[in-house]
């Protein structure tokens, strides 16, 4: 594997290092000599295996060829021999095979698009679809084209690889989800939970709301409730595109997007809070407090008073 294709950390249990009855055996001194070695190791071209000759040995352990070989007997216990006769520390074999596996199972998924695995495509994935009523639970329109598992925390950005992190997408809301990690899945399991009938209505496009603007005027007045529809410019924000690297937040009817003005505004006005992680905050807030969600319009708000007191917190 080529070396940018290579985490610069690997795993390393304390529990086990200061188990292993190898270096237990160690004096103080060789325990440093094997620790520094092993730090060395990961960045050989096979990670894992040492080289050939005791002058090597001694060049990555940080020691004087002396040096090493007072405590070469005392390290070479923790190692195993390949058929060349080089050294092997089997665990950081396994991590890089592992690393490996990670970084070819994230280009695979790369290539398609993000998307999860079919093989979630079971009687699980068959109920959570007809839950939604077949909708892409961002946008919550039927797709003609179908259905894509999405993961919710993205393969690149550690999430895992299994049915508990994927929801379902349209392919326009997975790839414009980028590597957000928005919950939409569970979103929309809470307001059918609290509202079945009303939120299994379809959500009027763009255009759609568009085309019954010009229909009639009563016809536009009707679509304008507050309880059941939105206002135009309220399906203008809940169509937008979400900012990138900022999260969507959620409310009790539909997802609420900043625009680009309201960040400009908040930076300036509160200068010491990191806005995208701060909305990454608030989004989980919402969504593991359902019962004090926000309304859509009580949304700014809600935005302000949480940014001001980071301020507050910030300021020395």
């Amino acid at each position: 594997m080529h070396r940018e294709r290579r985490g610069h950390d690997f795993f390393f249990s304390p529990r086990d290092y200061l188990n292993d009855p190898a270096v237990l055996a160690m004096s103080t001194l060789a325990r440093g000599a094997y620790s520094t070695l092993l730090f060395a190791l990961w960045d050989q071209p096979e990670p894992g295996i040492a080289p050939l000759g005791e002058a090597a040995l001694a060049t990555l352990a940080r020691a004087t060829v002396e040096e090493w070989a007072r405590v070469r007997d005392q390290v070479a216990p923790a190692f195993t021999r390949n058929q060349h006769g080089a050294w092997v520390q089997k665990r950081m074999v396994a991590e890089h095979a592992r690393q490996q596996e990670f970084y070819r199972r994230r280009a695979r998924d790369g290539a398609s698009g993000g998307y999860a695995s079919k093989r979630y495509r079971d009687s699980r994935w068959t109920a959570m679809t007809s839950a939604l009523g077949g909708r892409c639970a961002c946008c919550w329109t039927i797709p003609k084209r179908g259905l894509v598992a999405d993961h919710i925390v993205p393969i690149s950005a550690g999430g895992l690889d299994n049915f508990d992190n994927v929801q379902p997408l349209c392919r326009a809301c997975n790839t414009r989800k980028g590597a957000g990690s928005t919950n939409w899945l569970a979103i929309r399991m809470q307001e059918l939970s609290s509202s079945p009938a009303a939120n299994l209505q379809p959500r009027p496009s763009a255009s759609k709301a568009s085309k019954a603007s010009k229909a009639s005027k009563a016809e536009e007045e009707s679509t304008k409730t507050k309880s059941k529809s939105l206002s135009e410019p309220r399906a203008r924000r809940s169509l937008r595109p979400p900012i990138e690297g900022l999260a969507a937040l959620p409310t009790r009817t539909d997802p609420w997007y900043p625009t680009a003005q309201e960040v400009d505004a908040w930076e300036k006005a509160y200068p010491e809070v990191q806005i995208a992680g701060t909305f990454s905050e608030m989004s989980a807030w919402l969504i593991s407090n359902p019962g004090r969600m926000k309304t859509f319009r009580g949304m700014p708000a809600f935005i302000n008073r949480w940014l001001r007191r980071e301020q507050e917190n910030e300021s020395p």
